[in-house]
């Protein structure tokens, strides 16, 4: 026996079911294309996701003095201003510093009045001080995240005040003739200037004397500790002046004058 006859299909029927199956088939190739990805790369298991203020500047904040860029550690009462420096990346962000006076290098702190720099006091002395810098990030006008950076704190000392000299002073070293000390011409007289306190800087200046202790006149370009008598200061007599500088102030001192031979 013959079975019922078949039925045509009608072709908008056709064209539904074709495209049924089409979308079906997008979609598996679509899942199968995610799950190798995933497997390629997996996500690592207890990684925090970045927040939109990550700090990336974290130790870049430090106290210098005046112009320079070096890290002060220490620093006088009255000496130099300190400045706040800070290296922060990316650029965009927004800051400010605040300074704080600290009565540990880790803590005990309180806020100081200062905008820019800070120039330590007396009041100071034996104390911390630090600054923070403060960023804020954000996009158009929506704050995003904000983010802070302590320097190392400067210990604040006393004062060196002005410069002496800590024994008999400065003198000249020459040859020693008979018990006695002369410049011989064609050798070098060499300066010692002895010991001294609160003393950073020495300047130098040579003198040519009529007498040992009269008619004295600056002997021109010689800046240096050391002089080499010419022909020309025979039967002369020579002298120097130091001077010696600190922060807070400045002496000079003369030595006394030794005969050129």
């Amino acid at each position: 026996m013959l079975g019922p006859p078949v039925r045509a299909l009608k072709p908008e029927r056709i064209v539904s079911m074709q495209l049924i199956f089409a979308r079906a088939l997008v979609a598996a190739f679509a899942m199968e294309a995610a799950s190798a990805a995933a497997q390629s790369s997996p996500a690592p298991r207890g990684a925090p996701t970045p927040p939109p203020h990550e700090s990336v500047f974290r130790g870049k904040t430090w106290i210098s003095a005046n112009g320079t860029n070096d890290t002060l550690r220490t620093a006088e009462a009255g000496g130099w201003t300190l400045v706040p420096k800070a290296n922060l990346q990316p650029d965009g962000h927004l800051r400010n510093f605040r300074w704080e006076r600290c009565a540990r290098p880790d803590g005990g702190c309180t806020l100081l009045n200062a905008i820019g720099g800070y120039l330590p006091t007396i009041s100071d002395t034996g104390a911390f001080i630090r600054v923070i810098t403060n960023a804020y990030l954000a996009k158009g006008n929506l704050l995003v995240g904000v983010a802070a950076d302590t320097a190392v704190p400067v210990g604040i000392i006393k004062p060196s005040g002005k410069p002496d000299f800590a024994g008999d002073g400065p003198y000249i070293e020459g040859t020693n003739v008979g018990g006695g000390m002369l410049v011989l011409i064609g050798t070098e007289a060499r300066l010692q200037v002895g010991p001294w306190i609160n003393a950073q800087t020495f300047t130098y200046e040579w003198q040519r004397c009529s007498s040992q202790e009269k008619g004295c006149a600056k002997i021109p370009g010689q800046p240096y500790a050391t002089y080499r008598p010419a022909k020309t200061d025979k039967d002369w007599w020579l002298r120097a002046v130091v001077t010696a500088t600190s922060k807070t102030g400045s002496l000079s001192v003369t030595t006394k004058a030794v005969r050129i031979e």
